[in-house]
């Protein structure tokens, strides 16, 4: 990517590299079906010994597989909606996730993890409630309220970088940047996906 200019968005230089750039190896999870990764991960290049290799491999792992259990317990709080209601959430996060990563790889940056998808949820589900009255039960408290955390989680991160495009380095992943604009977008995917559907 280093040849790529930025054409929209300056981005600093980061450890980040898109998975199809990788060259002998990485650490952490990839599940890739199309384009965007849905997993955290790094190059094995990143790395100056064996031993911190391994930690990050296992740390990142372990966010990956957190950030997967997230997504289906989102979906999940979803069903008093309806089934159709988690099949527009998951379409649409996905879309979302595989465009904004090309976007962005097209950019000149990269973009990954499970977090787009979570994103969209937030738009997805709290819009939905705005727009039809009907699906404003007791069932649907969890989903809100799942919805609202994710959402305050999101804004704080964002705050606490100064409202930048993304942070320099994430604090809780160490080795790689959050990417705020992907979680922005991701919310209001979402609530665009919940305003169709009503169409």
């Amino acid at each position: 990517m280093s040849g790529k200019r930025r054409l929209i968005f300056t981005v600093p230089k980061g450890p980040e590299t898109h998975y199809r750039d990788i060259q002998g190896g990485y650490v952490g999870k990839i599940w890739a079906p199309l384009f965007h990764a849905y997993g955290y991960y790094l190059p094995k290049s990143a790395f100056d010994d064996r031993q911190s290799m391994a930690q990050r491999d296992k740390d990142l792992t372990a966010n990956s597989y957190s950030a997967l259990q997230t997504v289906i317990i989102q979906n999940l709080t979803l069903i008093p909606l309806g089934g159709k209601a988690v099949l527009l959430n998951l379409v649409g996060s996905v879309l979302w996730a595989e465009s904004e990563s090309l976007f962005a790889y097209w950019d000149g940056h990269v973009t990954f993890g499970s977090s787009h998808m979570m994103a969209h949820f937030c738009g997805y589900s709290l819009a939905t409630i705005l727009l039809k009255k009907k699906t404003r039960t007791v069932w649907s408290l969890p989903m809100v309220a799942m919805a609202v955390f994710t959402f305050a989680q999101y804004f704080s991160w964002w705050r606490r970088d100064g409202f930048a495009v993304c942070s320099p380095l994430n604090r809780m992943y160490v080795d790689h940047r959050t990417d705020h604009l992907a979680h922005v977008g991701g919310i209001v995917a979402g609530v665009l996906t919940a305003w169709l559907s009503q169409r």
